[in-house]
């Protein structure tokens, strides 16, 4: 199978994939492309150049080989590659925010004077390997993955033709994963239960560099501040989920995930912006860690009194890991505690699905509730125990968030 188009900015996009038994009755594959590219629609006037295009390649290869009837190998690879010239933004004030515009015509839309030239290029691969054996009564499942993920980007700090500053931003991320589960039915039982391992590694290189134009500022020219966070963090878990008939038509759901997880974070930091210029740290081998245990468990009824109707009602709870506040810090963070809290959110809902026997109309309706515990977001914030007071943006846990209505849909199939 191939599909592709064209569209203006000479946009071209094209994806194909094919099946086809390698094996017969033994090995299989299922191979996909695609290629999507576009010219950039926002014009340079400082570089004459189009930026905003886009060169985005992927591809995946799956084979699944049979040893028997009952055990199954799957094996997956994937890789992506996107690369943008892309804007980080058009200018809508000058340099200093004074009030001002632009100069002409980067004052105009889709219209920049951009002297540094961005680059934003992203690639990222995977592999995955699924064992699966069916044994009478139980279905054991091994699951072994691991991903790489990259960031180049280059971003012009100051969005104007004059060289003041720029950024320039390496990231890397490193995760293996590692479950295992059986799943099975013992008279009215349904269940599934497992175990799981992930290993994450993720490190950011990011350089702000300053040219001799901030002299005029007051600044020491040419400076250049690099920060240079890494984290290691670890998660372990047991879970299972549980179905029991209670009778033939009232089903008892629970689930239940205990999870331990840890997190250290190596922190480098160097700057020739220390004081009095700004409160920049120079940080050399900083290292602080944190560890987390959660339970989340889930317990619920569904009762199907007939093929048309079900009606339900759960309760959840989720969690979201703590973490770091660590990307270009001042000596006050430093000096306090970077880390932020986990998240939870205890979920209540109930509902009803009717469909009509001619399976024309289908009708959904529920009615949820949710109150979130150390809500994590991203805010400016004043530190008050610094003299002087001073803003920050830090993301850090708020108090107690609540989200609850009613949600319905109606679809209707004419023929």
């Amino acid at each position: 199978q191939v599909i592709g188009s064209y569209g203006n900015q000479d946009e071209m996009r094209l994806v194909g994939s094919i099946n086809a038994p390698l094996i017969e009755d033994r090995l299989f594959m299922r191979f996909g492309a695609s290629v999507h590219q576009r010219d950039g629609f926002i014009y340079n006037v400082t570089t004459g150049e189009y930026p905003d295009d886009q060169n985005d390649y992927a591809a995946r290869l799956q084979l699944r080989y049979l040893f028997n009837p009952d055990f199954t190998a799957d094996f997956s690879a994937d890789f992506t590659r996107q690369l943008s010239h892309k804007v980080n933004g058009e200018a809508r004030s000058d340099v200093f925010n004074t009030g001002g515009t632009p100069t002409p015509p980067a004052d105009q839309p889709f219209v920049i004077d951009d002297d540094y030239p961005e680059r934003d290029l992203s690639e990222t691969w995977g592999l995955g390997l699924t064992l699966n054996y069916d044994f009478e009564n139980v279905t054991l499942t091994s699951t072994t993955g691991y991903r790489h993920a990259y960031r180049n980007w280059n971003v012009d700090m100051d969005h104007s033709a004059g060289d003041w500053a720029f950024f320039h931003y390496h990231d890397e991320y490193n995760t293996f994963s590692q479950e295992l589960r059986a799943s099975g039915e013992v008279g009215n039982l349904n269940y599934v239960a497992g175990l799981y391992y992930m290993d994450t590694s993720g490190e950011n290189d990011r350089t702000l560099v300053y040219s001799s134009l901030t002299a005029l500022l007051g600044l020491p020219p040419n400076s250049v501040t690099n920060t240079n966070p890494l984290v290691d963090n670890t998660s372990m878990a047991v879970f299972t989920a549980l179905d029991y008939g209670l009778t033939d038509t009232l089903t008892l759901n629970m689930g239940a995930r205990l999870n331990y997880e840890t997190k250290e974070l190596t922190f480098n930091q160097s700057t020739d912006l220390v004081a009095p210029y700004s409160t920049l740290a120079v940080i050399d081998g900083y290292t602080t860690d944190m560890d987390e245990t959660s339970f989340s468990p889930s317990i619920g009824l569904t009762w199907e009194p007939n093929d048309a109707s079900t009606y339900y009602a759960r309760y959840s709870r989720g969690v979201k890991s703590g973490g770091f506040n660590a990307d270009y810090l001042n000596i006050y963070q430093v000096a306090a505690d970077l880390s932020l809290d986990q998240e939870t959110v205890d979920s209540y809902e109930i509902g009803a699905k009717f469909v009509s026997t001619d399976g024309q109309f289908s009708f959904n309706s529920a009615l949820f509730y949710a109150k979130y515990e150390d809500y994590q977001v991203s805010q400016f914030r004043i530190r008050d125990d610094v003299v002087p007071s001073r803003i920050e943006l830090a993301l850090t846990n708020a108090g107690v968030v609540e989200t609850y209505g009613p949600e319905f849909d109606l679809t209707w199939l004419p023929t």
